[in-house]
């Protein structure tokens, strides 16, 4: 679809918008109506399996809104894609969902489009590698192509679910199906939430025994500030999940380096950090995240 797409953009007549040909259009929109949600409001096992998109679900207790939109603009700005189908989605409970009202927008457009439409709107990129449906039972979806995915968020899709779980197992109405969402969409891994739980092995867990030998004079500042920066970007590639509680901590203790500390000795101007300073704050952030 999306080689279709192109082609039809590059070799027909088209309006000054950047719209492909009404017959192509035709076929996308019969698609879009089609295939991209069934008739339990959430999305085609057999859409998502082309080009193997990830899905998240994210809490929309009022419908459409400004971080939802911000979130699917990253996403077509990952993928330079400009034009959206935008549709207000009837779920009838028979074999597929009924979508009227399909227009084409800019992403740009997408807020005027969509704020008289509120809940139960399907949006999808215009070669539908992504989409968005807003439901009526107050959750939402945002599923796409992997570089669509990385723009929405890139630590990936787990983090979203597993707030997703929370918001289900909070929420006062609509209770079953926000369950029966989070289910469809639970996390592959989980975050670790206390010390004992991140692994000794991995990246993080390498930055918390980093922080002790330095707090116990068992490392030098400038030896403990390059290593620990080093396993916290291994930690981000590898995308090791973590409690926001921990990763406050440790954020602490990287705007300490980033902001106040001077790896280079002889760099170091009177008023940067000192390695006690900067000890003392490992040692607060550490106790922290050990109180968990």
């Amino acid at each position: 679809m999306l080689e279709t797409w192109k082609k039809a953009k590059a070799g027909h007549g088209r309006r000054r918008n950047g719209l492909v040909n009404k017959m192509t259009q035709k076929a996308i929109i019969n698609q879009y109506q089609q295939q991209i949600l069934n008739q339990s409001g959430v999305f085609n096992p057999s859409w998502l399996a082309i080009n193997v998109k990830a899905c998240a679900p994210y809490p929309a207790p009022s419908g459409i809104n400004a971080e939802l939109i911000k979130f699917f603009k990253r996403g077509c700005r990952s993928i330079e894609c400009a034009h959206t189908l935008v549709g207000k989605v009837r779920l009838p409970g028979s074999e597929r969902p009924a979508i009227d009202l399909v227009t084409y927008a800019t992403i740009e457009e997408l807020p005027r489009y969509v704020e008289s439409l509120k809940k139960d709107v399907l949006i999808a990129t215009a070669d539908l590698s992504a989409g968005m449906f807003i439901s009526g039972m107050d959750y939402a979806l945002i599923a796409g192509v992997e570089e669509f995915m990385k723009g929405v968020d890139p630590f990936g899709v787990d983090y979203p679910r597993e707030d997703f779980e929370h918001y289900a197992g909070t929420h006062p109405a609509n209770s079953a199906k926000l369950f029966e969402v989070a289910r469809e969409y639970a996390p592959r891994k989980r975050s670790w939430r206390t010390a004992s739980e991140v692994p000794s092995d991995s990246c993080t867990g390498k930055q918390l025994q980093l922080m002790e030998d330095f707090i116990h004079g068992r490392i030098e500042g400038a030896a403990f500030a390059r290593q620990w920066l080093d396993n916290r970007s291994q930690a981000i590639d590898e995308k090791e999940m973590l409690s926001f509680a921990i990763l406050y901590f440790l954020s602490e203790v990287f705007y300490a380096i980033d902001d106040s500390y001077t790896i280079d000795p002889s760099l170091r101007d009177e008023d940067d950090m000192t390695d006690e300073q900067l000890r003392e704050v490992v040692r607060t952030s550490l106790t922290k995240i050990f109180r968990l």
